[in-house]
Parts: structure tokens; C-alpha cells; sequence
């Protein structure tokens, strides 16, 4: 995108808001709060995204294919109309303070507003937007961008949970922010009854097995084991992923931990696509769809 152009876009941007896009406030999404979400509702279906990561296809050189994917979703969820999406992070490819981020992050915002104003998007934060060894700034910049690191909202009875996972894969920069992450984590399971607990993370928890071995695509068991225990013991439905850009499927102790492929640029065998999940009163259900589907 020319300079020129861009200027124009943020003119724009200014002017007339940030259209349907939402951020997360505190540790809430607005309109999806507890008092007015708490009952069930009957159910519902809603769309799991991951890793759009403009810029990843051509390594930040450009970013129209990329665009080009994020398109046909915002499509295909218009058409189907679901009780909400998440993004599972990776917004855009440029970690922060790259020359280009500015330019990926306007150009994110443009496609999802074309989302349905009725379908909200929420969005959490994934390594490429707060960086790979995050700090307080780096996260303070993600959530000027796109809202609070850590938060969760209500959905017809069901509570979803969203957290910080780059800053559990890693909290050596902002220990008391992981710090203050893990205890509020821990409230969430000690308030309320809801039908359904969801946990919501852009790093998979593991890919095949609760104590395989630490790798990049995975958290690392000194605090992964910590986590599952305490949303085993919360009785957390599902827990939704994605980072790996391919598709897995895992269970700790019959918790499934289901890692979602890329709507952008893919690393196995997978094709650009998204998770349909249904959410019925006594189980979960979810397929992932490609996008050519």
C-alpha cells in the first residue's frame, strides 16, 4: 500500500471511528457482560478463528494475499451469521514498534469491519502482537491497538475466558503481569455457575500429549501443568487454540484442547480455514471448515 494511500486510510480511520471493530475493556468485552448474558439462552453457534497474520505469506513484503484469505472469512461469517467470532491472535505478522505494523494493523481493521455489525469479533493477543518475550510496554502497545490482554465475557449462560498465553509462555519481562494474570484466572473459577466454561489462547496448551516435552508451538510444562490442572478442576468444557498454524486435537483427563489452523499462510497440510463450533446445553460440537468450502 502506498504512503500515500495509507495517509488517507488513517484519515479516515480517525474521521469515521473504528467502525464495528470492539475492544475489550478491563477485563470485559461491552454488551457481553455477566448480568446480562448469565442465563442460557438455548443454543448457539459461534466461529473460532486463528492466526490472519497479515504480512506472513510474503514475510511483511506485502500483504494482499493475506487479505485476501481474512476476505473470504469475513464473507462466509456474514453469510452464516454466528452468535459471535474469536480470533485466536496473530492479528498481523510485524511485531511491534516494525516499520510496517501500522500499515498491517489499518489494514486488518478495514476487513473486519465489513464484519456484520451484529456478529461481534473479539480478539486476543498472539505472539506477533505483543512480541515473542513480551513486556509492559509491549502489551500496553497491544492494547491501545485492540483492547485488553486478558479478559472474559458471557454468551447466553456460557463464560468465555481469554488469556495472555505468549505472556505464559514466557513471563520473564513481566513477571507481576503474569503474576496478576494467574490469580485473576483462578477468580474466575470461584464466581458463578455457568453452562459452559471456555478457555480461549493463542498458544495450544500441547499438541499431543499434557507432558510432552517443550517446544516453540506449545507452553512450557513448569506452567502448563499449573493451568490444566486448575481448569480440569473447574470443569473448563474446551479449551480453544491456535499458533500452530495446522489442526490438532488433544484431551488432559477428557478436557479437549483443540488447536485451530490458520486463515492465513499454513505450515502442514492444512488449507486456510476456520472452526464452526455449536454449543449445545450438555456438549460441544466443532468442525474446521476451509475456506474454499
Amino acid at each position: 500500500m502506498g504512503k500515500k494511500i495509507f495517509s488517507l486510510l488513517l484519515i479516515a480511520i480517525s474521521l469515521h471511528g473504528e467502525g464495528v471493530f470492539r475492544k475489550a475493556e478491563g477485563r470485559g468485552f461491552p454488551g457481553y457482560e455477566y448480568e446480562s448474558e448469565k442465563h442460557w439462552a438455548g443454543p448457539f453457534q459461534f466461529i473460532q478463528m486463528a492466526d490472519c497474520q497479515l504480512g506472513f505469506i510474503n514475510e511483511n513484503r506485502s500483504w494482499d494475499e493475506d487479505i485476501v484469505l481474512l476476505e473470504k472469512a469475513v464473507s462466509h461469517i456474514n453469510q452464516m451469521k454466528p452468535k459471535f467470532v474469536i480470533l485466536c491472535g496473530d492479528l498481523v505478522h510485524a511485531f511491534p514498534k516494525a516499520p510496517m505494523r501500522e500499515e498491517q494493523i489499518a489494514d486488518f481493521k478495514r476487513v473486519v469491519n465489513t464484519i456484520d455489525e451484529t456478529i461481534p469479533l473479539i480478539c486476543l493477543c498472539g505472539n506477533h502482537d505483543i512480541g515473542n518475550h513480551p513486556d509492559r510496554a509491549s502489551i500496553e502497545m497491544y492494547e491501545e491497538e485492540f483492547g485488553s490482554h486478558y479478559f472474559s465475557f458471557w454468551v447466553g449462560g456460557v463464560q468465555g475466558i481469554v488469556l495472555n498465553s505468549t505472556l505464559i509462555w514466557d513471563p520473564s519481562n513481566a513477571q507481576d503481569l503474569y503474576d496478576e494474570q494467574f490469580s485473576w484466572f483462578e477468580k474466575q473459577f470461584s464466581e458463578n455457575s455457568p453452562v459452559h466454561r471456555l478457555v480461549f489462547t493463542h498458544h495450544p496448551w500441547f499438541i499431543n500429549d499434557a507432558h510432552e516435552e517443550d517446544w516453540y508451538f506449545v507452553i512450557p510444562k513448569e506452567r502448563r501443568i499449573p493451568f490444566l490442572f486448575l481448569m480440569k478442576n473447574a470443569d473448563v468444557s474446551a479449551c480453544f487454540c491456535g499458533h500452530y498454524h495446522r489442526n490438532a486435537l488433544a484431551d488432559y483427563e477428557g478436557m479437549p484442547v483443540i488447536t485451530t489452523s490458520a486463515v492465513g499462510k499454513q505450515l502442514g497440510d492444512d488449507v486456510s480455514g476456520f472452526r464452526i463450533v455449536n454449543v449445545f446445553h450438555d456438549r460441544i460440537e466443532h468442525e474446521y471448515f476451509p475456506l474454499a468450502q
